[in-house]
């Protein structure tokens, strides 16, 4: 913050602050004196005054999120929707003592929120602060990306990965200059590092509309997967299907072979005999209780004895 010191003793500062040294008061002329280094500490007299700023990596979040300079910026599709581009800019304040004292003449001392400035307040970047970032970031912003969106379809610009990365580049290549019309045609900024995250429309109907035929593609997906899961089912039922009545068709064939060969074997037994009367009657004698044949006498037939 800016500190008006009206006893004798020193400021102290982190590793991530710099500050502006002024002297003044009831002896002395309201004159600059020296800056602070980061780590040190500095003495001071009645009526001096010290304004801080930080040295470390500062940021302009423009997400919507609690706590951000800015909601995201909006910008209009070829389709003229308004499309929500959340980003952040990240970047360093030049803090050499000459570029940072022209900063603070210049800019920081302004009245940027109830006669407050840029510079630190109770320790670090306070509501000043903030309305510099957004003096200094909405407009250019705003004006990179709406020439480019008019010429980009709202669908490219919620989803299309290498329209991001366009959006940006440009922003890298154009927020320098955007910004020094902003500070008197001076760069205080550098190091700039661009992200922007994902876009959103803003048109609800769209966005349900959107959604629907998301679902929709979904459940054709789905159902599809699942006729194919049916009939990779169906297929496999029915190759067991093959499989089983082939095996039921071997053991048919060997049963088969086994009969024809019996019968063959029978056959050749037959043969041996002459006749299939001669081999009955051969099976007859063999087979106890059996008359092969009634013998006869004189022409008579003659029972046989009991």
């Amino acid at each position: 913050m800016a500190l008006t010191l009206t006893a004798c003793g020193g400021v102290n500062l982190s590793s991530t602050q710099t500050a502006l040294h002024f002297g003044g008061g009831a002896i002395e002329a309201q004159e600059f004196k020296d800056c602070v280094k980061p780590s040190s500490r500095d003495n001071f007299a009645p009526g001096d005054t010290f304004y801080t700023y930080q040295t470390d990596l500062r940021s302009f979040d423009a997400t919507g999120a609690e706590g951000d300079e800015s909601a995201p910026i909006e910008v209009l599709s070829k389709e003229k929707e308004v499309v929500r581009v959340p980003l952040t800019v990240s970047f360093n304040l030049k803090t050499d003592c000459k570029t940072l004292l022209d900063f603070h003449n210049t800019i920081g001392a302004k009245n940027w929120h109830e006669g407050k400035g840029a510079y630190n307040e109770d320790g670090k970047p306070g509501e000043g602060w903030r309305k510099f970032l957004n003096h200094i970031y909405v407009t250019p912003l705003n004006n990179t990306l709406d020439s480019l969106a008019e010429k980009v379809s709202y669908n490219d610009l919620i989803g299309n990965e290498e329209v991001r990365r366009s959006l940006e580049t440009a922003i890298q290549k154009n927020l320098p200059a955007e910004i020094a019309k902003r500070t008197g045609g001076k760069q205080f900024l550098e190091n700039f590092q661009i992200q922007v995250l994902k876009p959103t429309l803003a048109n609800q109907a769209i966005l349900d509309a959107i959604a629907g035929q998301n679902a929709a593609i979904e459940q054709g997906k789905a159902a599809e997967a699942k006729a194919k899961a049916d009939g990779a089912a169906a297929v496999a039922s029915a190759e067991a299907a093959r499989l089983a009545a082939a095996k039921q068709a071997e053991a048919a064939n060997a049963t088969v072979a086994i009969r024809k060969a019996e019968a063959a074997q029978r056959q050749a037994e037959i043969a041996g005999f002459g006749s299939a009367n001669e081999y009955n009657k051969n099976q007859c004698i063999k087979t106890p209780g059996c008359q092969p044949y009634v013998p006869s006498y004189g022409g008579a037939a003659v029972a046989p004895p009991k």
